[in-house]
């Protein structure tokens, strides 16, 4: 099983210290916090081809894509912290990542995700991000036969 809590909070909570805002999933009921945030999903997990085995466990190569938007009432502030995001994940969080078992395998550019809202426009800057971990897999315990009599009969 892959540790999606652990996960998460490694690197939405180093986002949220260096980034200097809330970082807030995408797909809540909870009101938004007011500008700037950046609202994050886990918008595609995959498991890969291959196993590893490590004493009782097995390891499978998996990759987590998450999407990060920034969102603010100002444009300028929207694009910094996108980039600070960006930047963070693709080359200041390094060492703890890897710490934690988490690979940033790769980063889209930062796009244009702006939206006019009824009456006032909000701006919208984001990215996509790769990561690769295990998924580890508990061995499943197999029944074993200790003793057996076979009888051979004519």
């Amino acid at each position: 099983m892959i540790n999606m809590g652990k996960i998460q909070k490694t690197i939405i909570g180093s986002l949220e210290q260096y980034c200097g805002c809330p970082f807030v999933p995408s797909n809540t009921k909870k009101e938004m916090p007011p500008y700037p945030y950046v609202s994050f999903s886990l918008i595609h997990a995959v498991t890969l081809k291959g196993t590893y085995c490590k004493g009782e466990k097995l390891y499978k190569p998996a990759n987590l894509t998450y999407s990060f938007t920034v969102q603010s009432d100002n444009e300028a502030q929207c694009m910094e912290i996108a980039m600070m995001a960006k930047d963070y994940l693709d080359e200041l969080g390094k060492e703890l990542f890897d710490e934690n078992g988490i690979v940033i395998q790769d980063i889209t550019g930062i796009t244009n995700r702006d939206t006019l809202l009824t009456i006032e426009y909000e701006y919208r800057k984001g990215f996509d991000a790769v990561i690769a971990v295990f998924n580890e897999i508990e061995k499943p315990e197999h029944a074993t036969i200790d003793k057996t009599n076979i009888r051979y009969e004519k």
